[in-house]
């Protein structure tokens, strides 16, 4: 029962964000962005409690509150922080429950593909990002290696573990695009795909680990 009601409760209150999004109401969006990842978290602990999981999310958590005041310089430093510290939170679990990793070859591949496209990411980005090129550049190096760690895991542990990867590729998008968003020119549908890119892959990932 509490698998059913907890995530149907995320799921009610995901969808209802996106309308709140479509509609433009801002203290409807506000709201529900706030309470979608402490009812993950409650969701994961009614499962099976994955601390690092669960200091994953919450850091996910911290990062959403912070990032409504994103047009503040101090708030959207602190809020990649957050999210950095929830990727080292993830690359964590992905780490400690792979037991096998990809040959040379495909290690080489792997990694060559995200170095474009982070190096792609960093230049498209580039012109805007004034002082925060740093912040930035590191941002997309560690979200690069937490969809790193997640292939990896999905390779070690096959099955339902795939889920994770695919949620690692939906923060990827998700963060693209806010990164467009904040740095060059924001575009009309921009924060919706951001949120409905988002909310799947914050269940996704753990959707998957809870299953590795």
């Amino acid at each position: 029962m509490k698998f059913n009601s907890l995530l149907a409760l995320f799921v009610g209150l995901g969808i209802l964000h996106l309308l709140f999004i479509v509609i433009d109401f801002s203290r409807g969006r506000h709201f529900t962005k706030i309470l979608l990842i402490p009812l993950l978290m409650f969701w994961v602990y009614s499962i099976h409690p994955v601390y690092l999981l669960l200091l994953a999310l919450f850091w996910g958590w911290i990062g959403d509150v912070l990032l409504i005041k994103k047009d503040k310089s101090l708030f959207l430093k602190l809020g990649l922080l957050a999210f950095l510290l929830g990727h080292l939170s993830c690359i964590s679990v992905f780490l400690l429950h792979t037991s096998a990793v990809p040959g040379i070859l495909s290690s080489v591949g792997i990694i060559f593909v995200y170095l474009l496209f982070g190096s792609g990411m960093f230049r498209v980005l580039n012109s805007g990002l004034g002082r925060m090129k740093v912040p930035v550049g590191i941002y997309i190096f560690v979200i690069s290696c937490m969809s790193v760690a997640a292939l990896t895991f999905a390779l070690s542990n096959g099955g339902k573990t795939w889920f994770s990867f695919a949620g690692s590729l939906l923060f990827v998008f998700s963060d693209s695009v806010l990164a467009f968003q904040l740095f060059r020119k924001p575009f009309k549908y921009g924060r919706f795909l951001v949120m409905a890119s988002y909310i799947p892959a914050q269940f996704l990932l753990a959707f998957g680990i809870l299953h590795g």
